[in-house]
This record gives structure tokens, C-alpha cells and sequence, in this order.
């Protein structure tokens, strides 16, 4: 092993932490640009249907759970067992890496592989269950999608969400055959495991 890379991983640790305040001093900087937009956003408040939001946040929170539950099986499948509040803790802190930070989606991908490492699972079967996780969450979310414009019907034509969501169909069924096809599919781990482990170190 060179000593340049001996001195990338132990200087890891420290690279992670600058990393994480570059990222959090850049989140700052972007809301402190929009802050007349979230100063406007404080009047919408006013007309919130508080029922509305109660029943969104428990969808949400059975949105979560369900994910974790989808972890469980999949890492039971690989004779990993773990329990179901550790698995919803990393949905949520997963969840939030996608959707609060540059690149997310890819860093909150690394971060599940990380997590299913250190719980017991092998590099394939991290990999394998990143991967699964992902198929699985873009065919539901092209499904509701589907049927969200099936109900809108002429309103949903209107705004031109039929390509869009015919688009999203195709790449949805294009990644279940990937799936399905288990050379594509250890391709696919195959490179989830290198880029995971290029960034980590490990």
C-alpha cells in the first residue's frame, strides 16, 4: 500500500470534519441568500390546516418506518439482523443527507452502505440492499405518480406531466430489470462498493 494512501486514510477523519463545516457554512450562506423568501413563508403559516399537517406528518412518519421495515427484510434475507428503530434512525438521518445537501441522494447512499457495514453486513450484501432500497423507492414513486395523474386527469395533462411521468416509468421499469437480471445487478453492487469505499477509505 503507497504512503499516499496510507496518508489519506489517516488523515480521513479530519478531511470528514472539514468536509461536514464546508457543507454546513454553504446550508448557512444559501439561506441566508433567501432570506427574504423565508421571511415570506412565515405568512403562509397563518393559513395552515393544522389537521392537514398532523395527517402528513403521520404519513410521513409510516413513509419512514416502511423503508426501515424494507431494510429489515433485506438484510434478514442476508442472515443480518437488525432491529427496526437503529434501521428507522439511519431512514431519517439518510433521509435528510438527500434532502438538505449537495449531492445528497449519492451521499446519503455512501452513509447507508457505512451503516450497513458496521451492523454486520458484507460488502456484497450493503451494496445489494443500497441498491434494492433504491429500485424499490423509484418504482413506488413512479407508481404514485402514475396513478396522482391518472386522478387529475385533464388537470394533470394541462400542466404537461404525462411525458414527465412516462419518462419516470421507463427508468423505473429499466432499473427493476436491471434488478432482476443478476449480472447487471452485480455490476451495479459491484460499483456502489468501490465508489463507497474510494470515499471512506475502507
Amino acid at each position: 500500500m503507497s504512503r499516499a494512501v496510507v496518508g489519506l486514510r489517516r488523515s480521513w477523519p479530519y478531511l470528514r470534519y472539514a468536509v461536514g463545516l464546508a457543507l454546513a457554512f454553504l446550508a448557512l450562506d444559501a439561506l441566508n441568500g433567501h432570506r427574504g423568501e423565508l421571511s415570506d413563508a412565515t405568512g403562509y403559516l397563518t393559513h395552515l390546516h393544522w389537521q392537514w399537517v398532523i395527517l402528513a406528518a403521520a404519513c410521513e412518519a409510516a413513509s419512514l418506518f416502511s423503508f426501515a421495515v424494507l431494510q429489515s427484510r433485506l438484510l434478514h434475507a442476508g442472515r443480518v439482523r437488525v432491529g427496526l428503530g437503529t434501521l428507522t434512525a439511519i431512514t431519517l438521518a439518510a433521509t435528510s443527507i438527500a434532502n438538505s445537501l449537495p449531492l445528497g441522494p449519492a451521499l446519503a447512499s455512501v452513509f447507508a452502505y457505512r451503516q450497513y457495514r458496521r451492523k454486520g453486513a458484507t460488502q456484497a450484501l450493503a451494496g445489494w440492499v443500497v441498491a434494492a432500497s433504491l429500485v424499490v423507492a423509484v418504482v413506488t414513486l413512479a407508481t404514485l405518480a402514475a396513478a396522482g395523474l391518472a386522478v387529475a386527469g385533464a388537470e394533470g395533462a394541462s400542466y404537461d406531466l404525462v411525458w414527465v411521468t412516462v419518462v419516470v416509468l421507463a427508468i423505473a421499469l429499466a432499473l427493476a430489470v436491471v434488478f432482476l437480471k443478476k449480472r447487471l445487478l452485480a455490476r451495479a453492487v459491484s460499483t456502489v462498493v468501490r465508489l463507497s469505499r474510494r470515499v471512506s477509505g475502507r
